[in-house]
């Protein structure tokens, strides 16, 4: 029996391979080509869809609950403190895409709580790495290079983000420091699964609210946002383009800001090698010296919003 439970799971997965040969998914963020891709794939859908539903569903019921049966979610700080955290959690559990998505609301002040809005955060600073044999081994199969001793110096993991995380290290021919961006396995696979599901998540909760409450639909559209700029993340080779384009014309326009150099050589879809620069977050500066910083950063917004034509969300 248990053989023959092995061989239907095989054939199945085979169905699912076969599909993969008729669609890949897209380098660049588009619906249909991600709809294409995933349709033809149903097991994976559907266990993804219920990983989703275990993590979610006790949150919405536990929402409804203190929301409009004890009437305590509005009135009862601890009661909303305890549904923040307990989201963050669920979030931190499902992946990427979601702590992504939570990073994404944690700067939306018109749609969260101040106290889910702290909570969120959080998630930018609490992202599990990967271990570091698996994401120095993604470099190697991206740069060719067998022996990354002979390229990189010291390299030491310093940050880890949603979609991936930096090394620190020096380039053995000159000695300058660099930061290697390597981003996690197989992730545009499971970033754009999640980024399937939420749209048809997105499109359910549009419909409920529209029917039984006043506020308008708007999330399949903040989906929509969300997913095309987030996808567009997983291109590092754009990313560096857009580093390298920036870099140049904030220089033609005396704009005083420092971009990182890009190392081409070093570069490819999913490692991003730059210039290392060491600074200090806006955040824990002292006041003096972000008085001394407003006008540069007015400067560059409007430059690249009404010269360059062009925004830099990263800057």
């Amino acid at each position: 029996m248990e053989h023959g439970s092995i061989n239907a799971e095989h054939a199945y997965n085979n169905g699912e391979e076969d599909a993969s040969s008729r669609a890949t998914l897209p380098r660049v963020y588009d619906w249909h080509a991600l709809t294409e891709f995933w349709a033809n794939r149903p097991l994976s859908t559907a266990q993804r869809f219920g990983q989703i539903s275990y993590h979610l569903f006790p949150r919405a019921v536990a929402y409804i609950r203190d929301r409009y049966v004890f009437n305590t979610l509005l009135t009862d700080s601890v009661v909303q403190q305890q549904h923040a955290a307990h989201l963050r959690e669920a979030l931190t559990r499902l992946g990427p895409a979601f702590v992504k998505a939570g990073q994404q609301l944690s700067i939306r002040p018109d749609l969260v709580p101040p106290i889910v809005l702290k909570e969120l955060q959080k998630l930018c600073d609490t992202v599990e790495p990967i271990e570091d044999a698996v994401a120095l081994q993604v470099i190697r199969d991206e740069l060719g290079i067998v022996d990354l001793d002979a390229v990189f110096g010291n390299l030491q993991m310093v940050a880890s983000a949603s979609l991936g995380q930096v090394y620190k290290g020096k380039l053995k021919t000159t000695g300058t420091e660099v930061a290697v961006k390597v981003q996690r396995p197989d992730m545009r696979r499971v970033f754009s699964l999640d980024l399937y599901l939420l749209q048809h998540i997105g499109v359910v909760v549009d419909i409920f609210t529209s029917t039984f409450t006043n506020q308008p639909p708007f999330h399949k559209p903040l989906h929509e946002s969300f997913a095309s700029g987030s996808y567009s993340e997983l291109d590092y080779e754009q990313e560096a383009a857009n580093q390298i384009r920036f870099k140049r014309e904030l220089a033609e326009r005396r704009v005083p800001v420092v971009i990182p150099l890009v190392y081409v050589d070093y570069t490819t879809e999913k490692v991003l090698t730059t210039q290392w620069i060491d600074g200090v977050k806006l955040a824990d500066s002292p006041k003096e010296r972000i008085r001394q910083l407003i006008p540069v950063g007015v400067e560059l917004f409007l430059t690249q919003l009404l010269d360059i034509g062009a925004f830099h969300a990263g800057m």
